[in-house]
């Protein structure tokens, strides 16, 4: 019994994780892509600036998720 709810706890753990890198990977992916795109001259339309605002607002949620139980 006591296995089982270990193993739970685990996938719950690493999964958590899973989602934090998830998210700062595609945040930093995103960043990235933006400097290169200013960089080499083209403009930076509405859904770049759209995708890193709404990845900078769920940021604080995903931290919250990883200091609960």
């Amino acid at each position: 019994m006591m296995l089982g709810q270990l193993k739970t706890v685990i996938k719950k753990l690493t999964l958590k994780k899973l989602f934090l890198y998830l998210h700062l990977g595609c945040l930093f992916i995103l960043i990235g892509y933006g400097i290169n795109d200013y960089v080499s001259g083209k403009s930076l339309g509405g859904d770049y600036w759209a995708t890193l605002i709404m990845l900078i607002a769920i940021l604080p949620g995903t931290l919250h998720i990883q200091n609960k139980e």
